[in-house]
């Protein structure tokens, strides 16, 4: 099955096709596999991270045109139909039940971020009227914007001493530069009423430095962690949108401070092979 979504620019509206694809689409399923790509944590494993969507790298997908894609998919209930939108997430969660080499009955817990947006509870949802899954889920909570943190020690290390062709990526005095913007970028975060990674950093070069965003606020989450360390039971993350993986890495690093070794599969209803 081939399906495409273009946007109409003189409607001003996206248009969903499941039928065929045009040379104007934005993005386009085609009926393969869906791809795994391997995302290494800080205990040194493997995590398998699957998306069911990319956006296309042509001329129709600009930076401005995916962006209000991205925001109409979240906020606007009436971008398109809702049968458009169920079956554009049902197509993608069918291909990841499709490409899992586990049953679902191995997941012991799904685990999503809140949102501003109903999104990602739409897509558990439909996770779980496609799968029959009894995993529980829960939710990571939105630190306060004032307990964001910078990793500077990382920072410095990977970044601010790299060296690219023989030479120091910055001069002493570009150095300073960076310190000093990611200084004002931490006093406007925290000043705002609630963060996002997405939205409020904006250099992806930053984006993976930044930590402490994400939290778990349930006691019977803990138990389960403690509970799946031996009966080998893996932990889904759900997530409506990854353009960089920095949320999706944080939420493993906080997973992996309770449970160090059970096996984390990652889905984003968009995403890219590519992220940091």
């Amino acid at each position: 099955m081939l399906m495409g979504i273009e946007y109409n620019n003189i409607k001003d509206i996206f248009e969903f096709n499941f039928t065929s694809n045009s040379e104007e689409c934005i993005i386009e399923f085609v009926d393969l596999p869906l791809e795994p790509v391997l995302l290494d944590d800080v205990e040194g494993m493997s995590n398998v991270y699957y998306f069911g969507y990319e956006f296309l790298n042509n001329d129709n997908a600009s930076s401005k045109i995916r962006t209000k894609f991205l925001h109409e998919l979240r906020f606007n209930n009436n971008f398109t139909t809702q049968e458009n939108k169920e079956l554009f997430i049902k197509t993608a969660l069918s291909k990841l039940k499709k490409s899992l080499e586990i049953t679902i009955n191995d997941i012991g817990i799904i685990i999503y971020p809140r949102s501003r947006s109903s999104l990602n509870e739409y897509i558990l949802k439909l996770f779980y009227s496609i799968t029959n899954s009894k995993s529980k889920s829960f939710e990571v909570i939105k630190s306060l914007p004032e307990q964001i943190k910078f990793n500077w020690e990382d920072f410095k290390i990977n970044e601010l001493e790299s060296i690219i062709n023989g030479r120091p990526r910055y001069t002493e005095i570009q150095k300073n530069q960076q310190i000093e913007k990611i200084n004002q970028l931490l006093e406007e975060i925290h000043t705002l009423d609630y963060f996002s990674i997405a939205e409020n950093v904006r250099t992806n070069k930053y984006k993976s430095f930044f930590s402490n965003y994400f939290y778990f606020d349930s006691p019977e989450l803990q138990k389960h962690f403690n509970e799946m360390k031996n009966n080998g039971d893996k932990i889904l993350i759900l997530d409506d949108v990854s353009t960089t993986g920095a949320t999706l890495k944080e939420i493993i690093k906080i997973i992996r401070f309770f449970n160090k070794t059970s096996d984390i599969i990652l889905f984003t209803l968009i995403g890219k092979k590519a992220i940091i």
